[in-house]
Parts: structure tokens; C-alpha cells; sequence
């Protein structure tokens, strides 16, 4: 059985979301009402996905990302997060991205939508061990441990960044458009996914991937992302 914790402050809130999530099937559900509380319970469940507040009010009145604390523990990196909001506009979805969040969703929303978000983000969770290594040039990714390695540096890579990542190389030198990306490689209904999801994480892949003197390998055009090969050292 999966694992989701619902990291939500608001007591109403998360009442209304449990049925959603429960109503996937085969989902056990804890909760978590602040963001120390929403650590200690994944620290302890391990679950499949943490679905959690974007920001939760501290003790002293200061904020607090869930996702950062998340993102920044080594037992945890590995998590797949729907970062969680009221707020919808540009600058607070592109701040939970960069913190590391794999979607994010803001309410009200629509129960059926973030059902197909919790199981397309079910399906990629990094728990699931793959046995098995891809390699392309000088860049290989370790499907057991959820990690890439380039030039002999290991680059720890969200949910979301590998599962991209890795469609990438299984495809390398094909022109794969930001539709593909969603639907086979996050698992997003067919249009039902928002590209700027795919904009972003390929984003900080590129930083991430990006070694001394030379670029990341993933290349854009008009149609879409594709990953060309680079060989040994600069």
C-alpha cells in the first residue's frame, strides 16, 4: 500500500483533501499539521508522497518552506512533493519549483484533477527501486538510488527532475516535445498537464547538470527538448 502524508495547517482543509486522497485506492493517509511535525512523520512512514503547504507559519511568527526542509534532509531528498497553496500566481508556483517542489496544485481545486496529480506523482515516486542504470556520454543515472552522475559527480535530483532526465536519455538525440514530457515521462493525462511544469524542472536540471566549462547536454528548440551526447572531460 502507498504512503501519502497531507501536510496541511488548516484543519478544514485537510479534512476536505483526505477523502480525495483515500479515494485513490489502495493510499494509507497520515497528516501533519506543521511543518516539524510533517518532517518527524516522514522521517518515520517513509511515505510515497508528501503533499504539503508551501509555507506554514513558525512559532514566532516567521515562515517556513516545507519543501526546503524536505529537499535539504539526506533521508528525505528523495520524496516526491505536491507543493500546496492558496496562493496561484506565477512568483509563489516558480519560488516552489525552485525549492525543489515536484507539482503544485492551489485551492479551491478541482478533486478529480488533483487525483490524476497524486497518482502521476505516485507512479515516479523514487521508492519504487528500478535495479538498472542508464548511461549516455559522460552522464549516468542510477535508477536504484534515484541520483544522476556526470564526470564523476553525483547530482541528486528530485522525483520529477529524474523521471524527465531519464525519458531524455532513453531517447537521446530525439526531439521530444513538452506534451511527450508530461504524458510518458510524468504521467500526466493526456492535456491535462501544465507545460510550465516541464519549463521549470528542465530549467534546473540544466544548472544542476552543467559541469565546469561545459553545459548541460539537454538542448531546447520550438519543438520541444532533446539530450545530446557529450563525451569524457573538457
Amino acid at each position: 500500500m502507498r504512503q501519502v502524508l497531507v501536510a496541511i495547517e488548516d484543519g478544514a482543509v485537510r479534512r476536505l483533501i483526505g477523502p480525495i486522497v483515500s479515494g485513490i485506492g489502495d493510499v494509507a493517509v497520515q497528516y501533519a499539521s506543521t511543518a516539524s511535525e510533517a518532517v518527524a512523520r516522514a522521517r518515520a512512514f517513509r511515505p510515497h508522497l508528501v503533499m504539503g503547504e508551501v509555507e506554514f507559519a513558525g512559532p514566532g511568527g516567521e515562515s517556513s518552506s516545507l519543501v526546503k526542509a524536505i529537499r535539504s534532509d539526506p533521508a528525505l531528498f528523495r520524496l516526491a512533493i505536491l507543493a500546496v497553496s492558496q496562493n496561484d500566481d506565477l512568483p509563489h508556483r516558480y519560488a516552489a519549483f525552485a525549492d525543489g517542489a515536484d507539482d503544485y496544485v492551489s485551492w479551491p481545486f478541482d478533486a478529480l484533477e488533483l487525483q490524476f496529480r497524486i497518482k502521476a506523482l505516485l507512479r515516479r515516486a523514487c521508492w519504487n527501486d528500478a535495479p538498472d542504470a542508464v548511461e549516455v556520454g559522460d552522464l549516468r543515472i542510477d535508477e536504484a538510488r534515484c541520483v544522476a552522475v556526470r564526470g564523476g559527480r553525483e547530482i541528486a535530483l528530485t522525483p520529477s527532475e529524474f523521471a524527465i532526465l531519464r525519458y531524455l536519455m532513453r531517447h537521446a538525440g530525439r526531439r521530444i516535445s513538452v506534451e511527450m514530457l508530461l504524458t510518458e515521462a510524468l504521467s500526466y493525462p493526456s492535456k491535462t498537464g501544465d507545460p510550465q511544469i516541464i519549463y521549470t524542472h528542465v530549467k534546473n536540471l540544466r544548472v544542476k547538470l552543467g559541469r565546469d566549462s561545459q553545459p548541460a547536454p539537454i538542448h531546447s528548440s520550438r519543438h520541444g527538448y532533446l539530450l545530446i551526447p557529450s563525451d569524457g572531460d573538457p
